[in-house]
């Protein structure tokens, strides 16, 4: 015997009509989400460079990026302070372009280096460790940790063929002959700077480019062909 089958809207039960009002909310909603999906990947879209400025010797804090507005005389900047576009942050009067921009980007503060040594607080910032010993650093040169620069070429390698993924300007010896911030250490000779070299002194000397790239003296042509043969049979 066949049964009569309920009115079909009678037959809904509350769970049902929920179901069915979730799923038409949420067929409202998709494009909506599709468009914020989309400004998300606009907004988050991966960066084609790390460029890291390292200004040896300077820019003091205090009368830059924290100027101490509130602190005691002894501690605040002898520069006035102004309003940045962040709530609370203050910079010093002397850079108002930074400040009108300071909510497109980071602004580190709580940066520590446990030691009064240069070298030290150099190499811990710029590679993340502790500096190797001098003389064991001297006869080892592969003890130094890699460089910020050598981690991201390891990890990212180059932007485009051909081109290096490391470059370092002018040189990446400014201190770094001793203490080795800039170098790739245990990764290889891979992922050391290119150096672009120092700029001419006056302008009737001409721009002699990267060191890495200029041809040896004691190096024929006929011997660099020889060695580039070579280099491509093996």
């Amino acid at each position: 015997m066949s049964r009569t089958q309920p009115n079909s809207i009678a037959a809904l039960t509350r769970r049902r009509w929920l179901q069915g009002g979730g799923a038409l909310a949420g067929a409202m909603l998709w494009p909506q989400l599709l468009r914020a999906k989309e400004a998300q990947k606009a907004t988050h879209s991966p960066a084609r460079a790390c460029i890291v400025i390292y200004l040896q010797g300077g820019l003091s804090h205090y009368e830059s990026f924290d100027p101490k507005p509130d602190a005691p005389s002894a501690y605040r900047s002898t520069f006035g302070d102004i309003p940045t576009t962040l709530p609370g942050i203050h910079f010093a009067e002397h850079l108002p372009l930074l400040a009108k921009r300071a909510h497109k980007f980071s602004l580190i503060r709580s940066a520590y280096v446990d030691s009064p040594s240069h070298p030290v607080a150099i190499y811990q910032t710029l590679t993340g460790g502790d500096l190797p010993d001098a003389s064991v650093e001297a006869k080892n040169r592969n003890l130094a940790h890699p460089s910020i620069g050598s981690v991201i070429a390891r990890a990212c390698g180059a932007r485009a063929p051909l081109l290096p993924p490391y470059v370092a300007i002018p040189h990446s010896g400014q201190l770094g002959n001793r203490v080795h911030y800039a170098t790739a250490g245990p990764l290889g000779v891979s992922y050391e700077p290119l150096e672009s070299g120092l700029p001419p002194v006056d302008a009737r000397t001409p721009f002699g480019g990267p060191q890495d790239l200029r041809l040896q003296q004691t190096l024929s042509g006929k011997r660099l062909e020889d060695r580039l043969t070579l280099l491509n049979a093996l």
